[in-house]
């Protein structure tokens, strides 16, 4: 699979419109981005003052590619006090006629955002980019503790958070096409002959391009 998936003629949802879940309700405030299975949208909970992110996707979507089942997952796996630094709170979760959604805290801009845009494709600083290092490799090591692999690990799926004490925490976003490095039995499965491309190719790990089997290297590799 590349890096992006075939962007589909969606409507967007109308800025104002309520969208609900079991338990709570969203007023779409504004659009943050899009991608090719989903959108995601700054959304107010309604009674109180809360924003968060509301991530979609379409509700027929092919089962094989369902990205938000699989997020969704990796962030319940993620709560735990041990491991939930580097990871975003999966607040709410809801499927509509039209799409499926979880809710999540909004983050800042991405790394990649960051050097693009405020740095001008400067360099980061030294002190700054071994602060960058640590964190992230430390995302990255929690990450395959409860059992999961990324595939997709970019300065763009890396980004920082806005509110103290967050601010100055990096997180690890997008886990669309992560997959567990064991099965319920806790046994790793011997490797597919060839698999699907997966992740970005500009950072994708050698394994990857050759179409092989990934594993907790390749993340690393990629990072």
């Amino acid at each position: 699979m590349g890096e992006k998936g075939k962007k589909r003629k969606r409507p967007l949802i109308p800025t104002g419109e309520n969208v609900c879940s079991p338990s709570n309700k969203y007023k779409i405030v504004s659009l943050l981005g899009s991608g090719g299975f989903g959108d995601v949208y700054k959304v107010q909970q309604l009674g109180t003052d809360e924003f968060y992110a509301l991530k979609t996707e379409d509700v027929d979507i092919d089962s094989r590619l369902n990205r938000l089942k699989v997020e969704a997952t990796v962030l319940n796996a993620c709560s735990t006090a041990q491991y939930r630094k580097h990871f975003l709170r999966l607040v709410d979760r809801g499927v509509t006629t039209k799409f499926k959604f979880i809710v999540m805290p909004i983050v800042g801009m991405s790394l990649d955002k960051i050097r693009r845009e405020v740095l001008s494709h400067a360099q980061f600083s030294k002190q700054t980019a071994i602060k960058i290092c640590v964190q992230t490799l430390n995302a990255v090591r929690d990450l395959h503790d409860i059992g999961f692999l990324h595939r997709d690990l970019k300065l763009a799926n890396f980004a920082i958070g806005i509110d103290r004490p967050s601010h100055e925490t990096i997180f690890m976003l997008d886990f669309g096409i992560a997959k567990r490095i064991a099965g319920d039995d806790g046994i790793i499965p011997e490797p597919r002959e060839k698999v699907s491309f997966m992740g970005t190719r500009r950072y994708a790990s050698r394994a990857a391009h050759q179409m092989k089997e990934q594993g907790r290297k390749d993340d690393v590799e990629s990072w």
